[in-house]
């Protein structure tokens, strides 16, 4: 097999590195898409999982409200208009 001659050698070199630079501009460039999309993915799951939890939150809040609503209304009808002065 014969050498190879100083052109064929920068070729071959230039390819390698050009190969190279390649495999280093996809794992950058991944890099970058891994690095902004997982901390998206996860913030559209908080923002999701604060929706329902706050939905959650309000609705046992409204429950909570109007049981308590209704026997105060109940409890403190006789107390509010009771005009009795010994009462009093």
């Amino acid at each position: 097999m014969l050498p190879f001659s100083g052109e064929e050698k920068e070729d071959m070199q230039t390819r390698t590195l050009s190969k190279k630079q390649r495999t280093s501009g996809i794992r950058s460039t991944l890099g970058i898409i891994l690095i902004i999309l997982i901390p998206t993915i996860m913030a559209g799951f908080g923002f999701y999982d604060y929706l329902t939890t706050s939905s959650k939150m309000m609705g046992k809040l409204h429950y909570s409200t109007n049981i308590i609503m209704d026997r105060l209304s109940k409890s403190l009808i006789t107390p509010l208009w009771n005009e009795d002065p010994d009462m009093l």
